[in-house]
Parts: C-alpha cells; structure tokens; sequence
C-alpha cells in the first residue's frame, strides 16, 4: 500500500465518516426513540463538559443559538440538563446534566462501547496497539 500522506488522507476520509455511522447506528439501537443523534450527542457533550454556556453548545454543534436554545429545552422538559444562571447575570447561565441525564449518556455510551469492542475483538493485541497510536496520533493533530 502506498503511504503516502494523500493516501493516508484519502484512508481517514473514508474509515472516520463509515465507523460514525457504525456508532450512530448502534446509539439509535439503544436509545430507540428516546433520542435523536443530536440529541445523544448534545447530551453527551454537556455530562463530559459541566456548565457549557448556550453559546458554547451552539458553536460546538454548529447551530444557531436559538436552535441550540430549544434543543436544551427539549432536555431541560425531561429532566435531563439543568440550566443555572450565574450571580443573577441570565447571560451567564450554565447547562449541566443531572443525575439522570448523566445516567441516561453513560448507559448509552456503554452499550456503543460494547459493541465497538465485539467488533474489535478479532483483532490481535499488536494491532490493537498500532490502532491505539495511531488514534493517539490522529488526535494530536486534530485536536
């Protein structure tokens, strides 16, 4: 296989966009109707970064505030997220999951992780060490 660095782009433009959708597929199976993917992720999203601000959960998911605004809304109404307003400032106010949102993310998450894993299984430790390097590696760059 040729290694150049086009290649190993073209190889990431072709696996990242196939092993999301394995991902979405196997979230949708377990959340059923509970969630939709932007919902999950949001949600997702807001139990690893505690009070994200409306704004920053626009920006991350690259939607307009007011549609950011009635996504929360749609996770405030179910108890999922909190929104918390700082010293009386309403423009500083603050989302967070509650401990059942936090819950409901984490179930789900496991559920995915166990599936990817059985995925994963057949593979042999060293390659599952090049994988492991090579993700490390792909973050680095990325993010």
């Amino acid at each position: 296989m040729d290694q150049s660095d086009e290649n190993f782009a073209k190889l990431i433009i072709e696996i990242v966009p196939k092993t999301m959708g394995f991902i979405r597929a196997q979230m949708r199976a377990v959340a059923g109707s509970e969630f939709t993917v932007p919902q999950y992720r949001l949600l997702s999203h807001i139990v690893r970064n505690e009070h994200s601000t409306n704004g920053d959960l626009a920006q991350w998911m690259g939607v307009s505030a007011p549609t950011m605004s009635k996504m929360v809304d749609s996770l405030v109404n179910r108890g999922l997220v909190n929104r918390k307003t700082r010293s009386g400032d309403a423009r500083q106010t603050f989302i967070s999951a509650t401990a059942k949102g936090t819950q409901k993310a984490k179930s789900i998450q496991s559920a995915v992780i166990t599936a990817l894993a059985l995925k994963l299984s057949p593979m042999t430790q060293n390659k599952k060490e090049a994988l492991a390097q090579g993700l490390e590696f792909l973050r680095a760059i990325i993010f």
